[in-house]
């Protein structure tokens, strides 16, 4: 009989499921399905404890008793919520059957059956594969040429009459397929970032800057002169080359450096080529100075033996000397044309501390992105866009004495379309030049994308328009140092090409924007050359290539094998083919990951993913049941736009096609869609034109979210604290701006990057963190005190460096300063790192992952949870905090804390975190973790609610697992093939 009453339960969930599409109406922890129950359940004020077998002996009794021969009897049975995995639908239904003897009030006997049900779905056109391969997160092209960057490990393919491919000895046999870089100072490193110049390239490793090939003008940066006569001194000029990485040297030696570029310049065969890195929001730049392009100081005066000795020469200054005791030499500007080669970084006019360094436009300032390019070079400083060098084409500053980067200059500055507005992008390129603000690009020179070959050039800036399918938001430009380009942005998961054979196109030169037609999310690539040249480099121009879903795709001249395919010879016409030995042999690539209190969130090939606990919506799945893989979000449209997701306490928001969508929980308007219910599908953000605006950041906090839309803070949600900026502590449904009044903190500054936690809110602008909302812990950051509210922006202590990255755990914060993270706040678990459990008013800094003064480590991302964070350090996952649930990873015990970084556990070196599977995101939720390495998702800690993807409910993982492949818009449910048992 009480197999009976369990089969009437599961037959009346059948029944609720079937009319309502297969979404549940009764979910939570406290309903439930029972006799005399609609489809909507009943609610137990006490929960039901449905993980641990459906016991309903704490649910209220509401049957009522049947009369038998011997007695009384009766029977009731409970049906909890759901749950959803790769297998389709499942729940179980206990019944329970009680006898009562004559007169008795309590039952003389009890009976319990339960019925499993599994409602399969048709997997078969919606299962997403999780990543196989080699994942591409960078790459870039060079003079026939091409390096990228695939588990976080360089590999290179083309021409390699000079040592391009950095293979060691004297080796210059061409590559026709990507080639792992093993030799030289990058061995056993872990590369972030790269770049190709003509004949040399660079890249960044563990922190660290390292270039090879050609050193004809110092380019290499390692302090080595080339020792020849001559631009056509051969032989001499091969004795110079390097075959192999070597360290930058000077300034950048025992520097984190976050950004470097390598250019190539020909002038009548005369190599002048450049490089440039990026340093704590300082440029340094080394090589040829013939155009003026490394932004050098000038003097001019006598000089004496002595002062030659400190290394004074007549014009320039070779090294700066370590005092000032010679003559100081009158300065007269920039140096331009000197011919002068520097062999050794050096900054460039305003971040040094030379005589009139505050004569530099950069002076005070912080630069976030540059770009080097033929005769000059680009940068943003607190969003502003300058540029120096040569002034061919009208691309850059005036080429006077006085042009370039001083006060004095008058064209340095680019404004036209871009003045009033934040730059967040730029490229150089020969006689083109462009900077993204607002999410749009804005061009000046010869090719600026407005249907004209400006032969003369233009030095305005003007907004790019009309691209082919609606003007898409771009987060980022780059260019070809080719004459023509091709100049080509990248935003919402496509590409924008223009100029001279540009990817995807036969014709020889385009003045519009053409798209590039791809089904895969695009999320960087390189656009080459290979005119006729130096050393009898030859080709065509026109070699470029872009990387979606974590693989190479290349066009144009195969000459030298730069197509990466493994052939060599003839051209691909106007067709891409995939490079092989690098990218995914099958499934899509993880690109970003959040995790929240009991859930987490990915970006799959463009596309939101969430798994985990489904309550309130959070999920996105268009109900509130838990899943135990990643199941793909509703209601965004377009299928591949979407760069960034965030998963807060009850709600989640992605930036799909460069605009905020929210879903979840919505009691105090954090969704921002205007009303209090909460959103189980995707909705966009709207109110006081938001939903205009170019967002490129966003962060969900507990009943708050926050994004940064055209380079300002906007907020909405619960405001109690005063975590919405406002200097007020009322709540709002709809965006509205952090205030940046005249006199407030974030006045004029360009905002870059906001976290949002528990009831603060954090931000950086112009390279500096700020915080507001409640005070409780030091979460400020700002030495003041602990009790009360900020309601603006107040700057954090201490942070006297150029801040790159911040995160926000419920009650502190860290942020990664020139490689080095430091925290503040809430600290009773060890979550600051730092071998204390003091709450810290003003940051301090994880000696652990800072390294020594000689040899700085390199934090590249960090993750905060509740009680436990993570960070990831030359290569390396650590963790530290609350060690419960296993959500350290490093295998041990699941009491205690950690006090200090941990580095986590390899179990299996071929599938787990290592050496052969390098994470570069991380995220960290309430009890635990995960990690996008090689495309894929590993996750550890408690998964009792799906939260490890892994198709299972452990309460403790120990150590980092792989989730399982994906669902994406399941909409084929096959009731016919249910199973009952």
């Amino acid at each position: 009989m009480s197999k009976e009453v369990a089969h009437a339960g599961a037959s009346l969930a059948y029944s609720c499921l079937r009319s309502n599409g297969g979404a549940a109406q009764w979910t939570g922890s406290k309903k439930a399905l029972t006799v005399g129950s609609d489809c909507a359940g009943i609610t137990y004020a006490g929960g039901i404890d449905c993980a641990a077998g459906r016991d309903a002996s704490i649910a209220p009794d509401t049957s009522t008793l049947s009369q038998g021969p011997n007695g009384s009897w009766k029977s009731r049975f409970i049906v909890c919520e759901p749950t959803v995995g790769t297998g389709g639908i499942s729940y179980i239904a206990k019944g329970i059957v009680e006898f009562y003897y004559a007169g008795s009030s309590t039952p003389t006997r009890s009976f319990t059956s339960l019925t499993k049900v599994n409602i399969p779905y048709d997997l078969s056109a919606s299962t997403v594969r999780k990543a196989v391969g080699k994942a591409v997160t960078q790459m870039e092209s060079g003079g026939n040429s091409n390096c990228a960057i695939a588990n976080q490990q360089l590999y290179c393919w083309g021409v390699n009459n000079v040592g391009q491919m950095a293979q060691g000895g004297s080796d210059t046999a061409s590559r026709s397929s990507p080639t792992l870089i093993t030799t030289g100072a990058l061995s056993g490193k872990r590369v972030t970032y790269t770049s190709m110049g003509y004949t040399n390239g660079c890249a960044i490793a563990d922190g660290r800057s390292y270039c090879w090939a050609i050193n004809q003008r110092g380019q290499l940066g390692n302090g080595t002169a080339p020792g020849f006569l001559s631009d056509f001194d051969i032989v001499a000029l091969l004795a110079a080359t390097r075959y192999q990485p070597t360290q930058v040297t000077g300034p950048l030696a025992n520097v984190n450096t976050t950004k470097i570029s390598a250019s190539w310049a020909l002038d009548n065969n005369a190599d002048r080529s450049h490089s440039c890195a990026l340093a704590n929001g300082a440029v340094y730049c080394w090589g040829s100075n013939y155009y003026g392009q490394l932004g050098q100081p000038k003097y001019e005066g006598a000089v004496d033996v002595l002062c030659a000795a400190s290394g004074w020469v007549a014009g320039y200054i070779l090294f700066v000397p370590s005092s000032w005791l010679c003559p100081k030499p009158e300065y007269t500007g920039m140096s331009i044309g000197d011919n002068h080669d520097y062999y050794s970084p050096s900054p460039i006019l305003g971040f040094g501390s030379r005589p009139q360094e505050s004569q530099g436009l950069f002076y005070g300032k912080r630069v976030t992105d540059f770009d080097t390019g033929v005769f000059g070079d680009c940068a943003i400083a607190n969003g502003s866009v300058y540029c120096w060098g040569e002034n061919t084409l009208q691309v850059r500053g005036s080429a006077d004495p006085l042009g370039g980067l001083t006060t004095q200059s008058t064209n340095a500055l680019k404004q036209g379309d871009l003045s009033g507005r934040y730059a967040t992008s730029v490229a150089a390129a020969s006689t083109s030049a462009c900077a993204v603000a607002d999410g749009r690009m804005n061009c000046w020179g010869r090719l600026r994308g407005d249907g004209v070959d400006n032969v003369v050039g233009n030095s305005t800036p003007k907004a790019v328009t009309g691209l082919p399918d609606g003007d898409k938001v771009i987060d980022k430009v780059k260019s070809s140092t080719e004459l023509s380009g091709p100049i080509c942005g990248f935003g919402s998961g496509d590409s924008y090409c223009w100029g001279l054979n540009q990817p995807g196109t036969a014709s020889p030169l385009h003045v519009r924007p053409t798209m590039l037609n791809t089904n895969e999310s695009i999320t960087d690539g390189g656009t080459g050359g290979g005119a006729a040249g130096l050393f009898g480099i030859g080709g065509t121009p026109g070699n470029s290539c872009y990387v979606a879903n974590a693989t190479v795709y290349c066009i144009g001249n195969n000459e030298y094998g730069q197509l990466g395919n493994g052939t060599t010879g003839g051209s691909s016409g106007s067709s891409f083919v995939k490079a092989n030995t690098i990218g995914l042999t099958d499934g899509k690539a993880a690109t970003d990951i959040s995790s929240g209190t009991d859930y987490s969130c990915a970006i799959i090939d463009g596309q939101p993913y969430c798994w985990g606990n489904g309550s309130s919506g959070k999920l996105g799945n268009g109900d509130s049941l838990n899943r135990t893989h990643p199941y793909g979000v509703n209601g965004l449209p377009d299928s591949t736009s979407s760069t960034q997701v965030t998963a807060g306490n009850a709600h989640s928001c992605s930036i799909t096609g460069g605009h905020a969508y929210c879903w979840g929980s919505n009691a105090s308007g954090q969704v921002g869609s205007g009303a209090n219910n909460p959103q189980l599908s995707a909705r966009l953000v709207t109110g006081s034109g938001f939903e205009s605006m170019a967002v490129t950041d966003i962060s969900a906090g507990r009943d708050h979210t926050c994004a940064v839309a055209n380079s300002k803070a906007y907020c909405w949600g619960l405001n109690t604290y005063g975590q919405l900026g406002n200097n007020t502590t009322t709540a709002t449904g709809t965006p509205t701006a952090v205030r940046a009044n005249s006199g407030d903190a974030l006045y004029g500054k360009q905002v870059t990057k906001i976290v949002a936690g528990d009831r603060f809110t954090c931000a950086i602008a112009d390279g500096q963190p700020y915080c507001w909302g409640e005070r409780a812990s030091g979460k400020i950051g700002n030495g003041g005190s602990t009790s009360g509210n900020t309601l603006l922006p107040a700057a954090v202590s201490n942070m006297t460096g150029a801040s790159t990255d911040l995160e926000a755990g419920p009650d502190y914060a860290c942020a990664i300063e020139s490689g080095i993270p430091k925290c503040w706040g809430e600290n009773q678990y060890y979550q600051l790192g730092i071998n204390s459990t003091v709450d810290q008013t003003t940051p301090t800094t994880n000696t652990t992952l800072q390294g020594s003064s000689s040899s700085p480590k390199n934090t590249t991302s960090m993750a905060l949870g509740t009680s436990s964070a993570c960070a990831i350090t030359n290569g390396t996952t650590y963790c530290w905090g609350s060690r419960a649930n296993g959500r350290i990873g490093n295998g041990g015990t699941t009491t205690g804390n950690t006090a200090t970084p941990t580095a986590i556990t390899e179990v299996n070196s071929t599938t787990d975190l290592g050496p052969q599977n390098t994470p570069y995101k991380l995220s960290a939720g309430s009890f635990g973790s995960c990690a996008i390495a090689n495309a894929r998702i590993y996750c550890w800690g408690d998964g009792s609610q799906g939260q490890m993807g892994t198709d299972t409910t452990p309460s403790a993982t120990l150590a980092p697992g792989i989730t399982a492949d994906y669902t994406r818009d399941v909409t084929i449910i096959s009731w016919a093939n249910t199973i009952f048992y």
